[in-house]
């Protein structure tokens, strides 16, 4: 490693959140800041780092912030700077834009103080002692600490909150197990159609198994990095601050540490129960893993993602408000390891064979526009099944893949080559 601060020498932290409109800053007063104030928190960084903590917003939204007690109070805790960066920055199309713009500044901030960063939203609540896994896990050699991030309904956690806390608590402290068990019994609708249980699933980055009651287990190859320390100082985010950007930056497999036990600390999103990144599908549509791992393949085409996002689906999370009943995990752990490996042998087989005919497609698709207007809709429709006859069997002649077609015959499955180019398979 090549910045080490030992015990003589006070390792410099910075912290930063971004957050504008009315909404966000009301969830970073009544729900992020509270919680960021817990003991194992802002205080434990607070003494044992030289922290410093910027909050990037808009004027408008600094003003009010300013004034309000949560604010004071944190403040007290560790000096906020108010920064309205976001007043300067040219006007985007979407939201998400504006907030890679604030994370890649307060990014460059750190990178030149040669820093390590913790990377907050305002919408999140988090346990009582994740300050205190994060400096740890620093303090240990790692240069990324990565977590499960899972939705958890907003309105009624804030109503929870309140009748326990208060209208405008001053902090929130919360164990991992209690906020664990608060989240449980207010999962977000999408969350609860990624069960694998579930007669809707909704395919995305998580998989979940219940385990009892009130634990589950979680596989997820989009963790969220809640701190970093570039090993790669110069790389930036180019779009996100989860996607290739963190293998660039952090290229050692080594120097990730997966929060991979919620008893470590645990962070939950808050999100309106309207809120959905895709559709809950109406009719039933039950979990396969041959179609999930296509899902991943043309997330990781789209995204441009690599190898650590493997390595995290790779690693089992395990979310529990009660004591651990090792042989339950154990047998729901073989459950999932089970399903991952098929998820995993078709994924690499059909992320492979995207990245062999995306340069085709194109070509393919170049040559559609040269054509007459008569023949632009016979092409797409008609190559694909022309290709689909002769790219299969070219594949399957490789080496690497001979033990995929064995598990191709044995399954009775059969593989074909879709409109949009990407291998689909199915049950004979």
């Amino acid at each position: 490693m090549n910045d080490s601060f030992g015990i003589a020498q006070r390792l410099p932290l910075h912290a930063s959140l971004v957050v504008w409109g009315k909404s966000y800053v009301d969830l970073l007063l009544r729900v992020a800041l509270p919680a960021l104030a817990a003991p194992g928190n802002l205080p434990y960084l607070a003494r044992e780092t030289d922290l410093t903590f910027d909050i990037y917003t808009r004027s408008v939204d600094a003003e009010y912030i300013r004034t309000h007690p949560t604010f004071q109070a944190t403040n007290r805790i560790v000096p906020i700077h108010l920064n309205p960066l976001i007043d300067t920055l040219p006007r985007r199309p979407y939201p998400s834009m504006t907030m890679n713009d604030c994370q890649r500044y307060a990014l460059a901030k750190a990178n030149r103080e040669k820093a390590p960063i913790l990377m907050l939203l305002a919408d999140i609540i988090i346990s009582n002692n994740l300050g205190e896994c994060i400096l740890k896990a620093f303090r240990n050699g790692k240069r990324a600490v990565v977590t499960q991030g899972m939705r958890i309904k907003q309105e009624t956690v804030l109503r929870l909150l309140e009748e326990r806390f208060g209208q405008n608590p001053l902090t929130l402290c919360l164990t991992p197990r209690e906020l664990v068990g608060l989240a449980v019994a207010n999962l977000h609708p999408f969350i609860e159609n990624q069960f694998i249980e579930s007669r809707h699933f909704v395919y995305s980055a998580e998989l979940y198994w219940w385990v009892g009651k009130n634990n589950f287990l979680a596989r997820n190859y989009c963790l969220s990095p809640v701190a970093v320390w570039p090993m790669n100082p110069d790389v930036l985010p180019e779009i996100t601050f989860d996607d290739v950007y963190i293998e660039r930056a952090i290229p050692s497999a080594d120097a990730y540490h997966i929060i991979t036990d919620s008893d470590e600390g645990v962070l939950f999103t808050l999100a309106p129960e309207r809120y959905m990144i895709d559709p809950i599908p109406q009719s039933e549509r039950l979990f396969s893993p041959q179609g999930y791992a296509n899902q991943i393949a043309r997330f990781f085409m789209s995204k441009n993602l690599g190898w650590i996002h493997s390595h995290y689906f790779r690693h089992n999370v395990r979310i529990h408000a009660d004591e651990l009943d090792r042989t339950a995990w154990k047998k729901q752990e073989r459950v999932a390891q089970r399903v991952v490996s098929a998820i995993l042998r078709s994924f690499h087989w059909q992320l492979g064979v995207m990245k062999f005919l995306s340069p085709l497609k194109e070509k393919l698709m170049a040559f559609a526009e040269r054509v007459p207007i008569w023949a632009s809709n016979i092409i797409p429709k008609t190559i694909p099944k022309i290709i689909s006859k002769f790219i299969p069997k070219f594949i399957m002649r490789h080496p690497m893949n001979r033990s995929f077609l064995r598990f191709v015959r044995q399954k009775k499955l059969e593989c074909h080559l879709a409109h949009d180019f990407t291998i689909q398979l199915s049950v004979r």
